[in-house]
């Protein structure tokens, strides 16, 4: 027995099976069954045309070199401060009310707007490429919640592709 799908053309132009139902009269309005075509039993939802075959879609190819990936590195607020000593959050909170380093009132804006902060030294990181050495540099991290954040978020490997 062979099943009926429905077609749909997706962004890159590509033949795709959005829906598969073996008997469309019987679910669908006869204007919608109407466009429903025989597929093979062994297509799913999915499916790519290619020529006069039914075939899955390749997975997407994730090199995952060094084991972590760019997200990974990435903190909100909450996340950064949990991996920091408590004599340096005490510090940093210091700096927020002061107001005068640039490097923490750029922090703070990023993350009031919901954003993440990459942490990763590596000159792909364009915005906060020495965020941990300049925190440091103003007194406000130890090498200890270096170490830690290092730790956290894997700051030590550089995720591949970048």
């Amino acid at each position: 027995m062979t099943q009926k799908a429905l077609i749909e053309t997706d962004l890159e132009g590509n033949q795709r099976i959005s829906t598969i139902c073996a008997d469309p009269a019987k679910n669908y309005h006869a204007s919608i069954a109407a466009l429903f075509v025989s597929v093979p039993n062994s297509a799913k939802v999915g499916f790519i045309k290619d020529g006069s075959t039914w075939k899955a879609e390749a997975e997407p190819s994730l090199a995952f070199d060094s084991g972590v990936a760019k997200s990974t590195q990435t903190a909100r607020k909450p996340l950064f401060m949990i991996n920091i000593t408590a004599a340096d959050r005490t510090k940093y909170r210091a700096a927020v009310k002061d107001g005068s380093n640039d490097l923490v009132n750029d922090l703070e804006l990023t993350w009031d707007a919901g954003g993440t902060v990459w942490l990763l030294n590596h000159a792909a990181n364009t915005e906060y490429k020495n965020v941990l050495t300049d925190l440091k540099a103003a007194s406000i991290l130890s090498d200890a919640s270096i170490a830690k954040l290092t730790t956290a978020f894997s700051l030590d490997k550089t995720p591949p592709n970048i």
